[in-house]
């Protein structure tokens, strides 16, 4: 029984992930999508960018330094 309900959540999960999904910072809009996820450690302020396919890398701002949310300087836009 648990196997099912768990089954069904999540099926129902990705669908509506699918019809609603979420933005982020990496987004220019709703519609120009970059298909990638911010991901930020809290305990270094330190973010990184994620694939769908699982590939992580460090998110650099303007002058190549990583981004960091603690610091002033943290505008990459």
């Amino acid at each position: 029984m648990f196997y099912k309900v768990f089954f069904w959540v999540f099926i129902i999960g990705r669908i509506l992930l699918f019809i609603f999904p979420t933005t982020d910072a990496t987004d220019k809009n709703f519609f120009k999508r970059s298909d990638l996820e911010l991901h930020t450690d809290y305990g270094t302020g330190n973010q990184y960018l994620s694939t769908w396919t699982g590939f992580l890398v460090p998110r650099l701002d303007k002058n190549g330094k990583q981004m960091n949310i603690y610091t002033e300087d943290n505008n990459a836009r």
